[in-house]
């Protein structure tokens, strides 16, 4: 039902230049809301290649997935605003997956009484700080094919609120020579942070991070 008719339509434009469209549908089994989301490709208007699909109650998890563009879905006639019908392909969107799972799982295991969501533009100018002079830095291999890295910055802002510690997601492009910023937000739960020191720890505080072109 969600692929045929979904109540609501996101599109965005991945690295990779694939249109990623994102359905959900909300249902009602008794009293309970539940969203079914399928995430994929479409070829001449039909979704096509399927990357990702779950149900949900967590409106919080399904709030991460709500990205891009909202579109009207009219099935066999939908185009990305800008896009020609000849844009619309097949094909596969690289690690696409994998960045999506992570913002799946930063979604799941965010504590309620944790910095809302609202108030994380609050913290941008953290940003750039945990970058360029990061606590620590961990590092995991993508897939045991490739020599990309994904990689979490972390920096604790004492002064902030108590205390906070910004968190950075990012990973290697192909190239070598740029990352790219998958999530990056602030929070005050000890225990997420410890969710992300894991891997290869390459960077410990004071010593200077690699430089790299950042976006």
């Amino acid at each position: 039902i969600t692929l045929q008719e979904p109540d609501e339509a996101w599109c965005e434009t991945a690295i990779s230049g694939d249109v990623i469209y994102t359905l959900i549908s909300e249902f009602h089994p008794g009293a309970t809301r539940v969203w079914s989301v399928c995430i994929c490709l479409c070829l001449r208007g039909d979704p096509s290649f399927l990357f990702l699909a779950f149900s949900t109650r967590d409106e919080k998890l399904l709030n991460f997935f709500r990205r891009g563009q909202k579109m009207v879905w009219a099935q066999r006639t939908q185009v990305a605003p800008g896009d020609s019908d000849s844009d619309v392909s097949d094909g596969l969107a690289g690690s696409w997956t994998e960045d999506e799972t992570i913002r799946a799982q930063l979604a799941q295991h965010r504590r309620e009484d944790d910095i809302s969501t609202e108030e994380f533009d609050t913290y941008q100018g953290c940003l750039d700080i945990a970058l360029q002079t990061p606590d620590e830095v961990w590092s995991i291999v993508l897939f045991e094919e490739s020599d990309r890295k994904l990689y979490h910055f972390i920096k604790y802002f004492p002064e902030q609120g108590g205390g906070v510690w910004y968190l950075v997601i990012a990973r290697e492009t192909p190239d070598g020579e740029q990352i790219e910023i998958l999530e990056a937000f602030p929070t005050r739960d000890y225990t997420l942070v410890q969710r992300y020191r894991s891997g290869t720890q390459e960077v410990r505080s004071g010593t200077p991070s690699e430089d790299r072109v950042i976006h």
